[in-house]
């Protein structure tokens, strides 16, 4: 009896102690996808491709890089530096974007996938908002 008692608070030391805010892939590289935003000024709706550079500090749990975003059309937004922080599976990234807009991006992530919402503060096309995604 009194071994199983080690044991199980053995067990229980160990998996409440683990990091659980720490997503255990590293997610730098190149991630390809599309935001996919309505244009409330104009009641148009923009499908806009990019690709992300990113580098993950595993320990920081941050996300640095650079998001290139090429011209299609109006061009709403062109690209800039991106900074974010990982919690668990759930990613939050913003685009210091060329056009002077402010992209907010909110998701949740596998090694492989990033896939949710984004605001924006304006750039070329005025204020949007809408979904996106990632993937390698």
């Amino acid at each position: 009896m009194r071994n199983l008692f080690w044991l199980l608070t053995f067990l229980l030391t160990a998996c409440t102690s683990a990091d659980s805010t720490s997503f255990t892939s590293n997610i730098s590289g190149i991630w390809s996808g599309v935001i996919d935003g309505f244009i409330s000024s104009t009641n148009k709706t923009h499908h806009v491709s990019f690709t992300a550079n990113t580098v993950h500090d595993t320990k920081a749990d941050t996300v640095t890089g650079t998001a290139a975003i090429p011209s299609e059309g109006d061009a709403c937004f062109v690209g800039g530096p991106i900074t974010g922080t990982v919690t668990g599976s759930k990613i939050e990234m913003q685009i210091a974007d060329e056009t002077g807009a402010k992209i907010s991006l909110t998701g949740d992530l596998t090694s492989s996938t990033m896939v949710g919402i984004f605001s924006s503060n304006g750039g070329n096309c005025g204020a949007m908002s809408g979904s996106w995604r990632l993937s390698r």
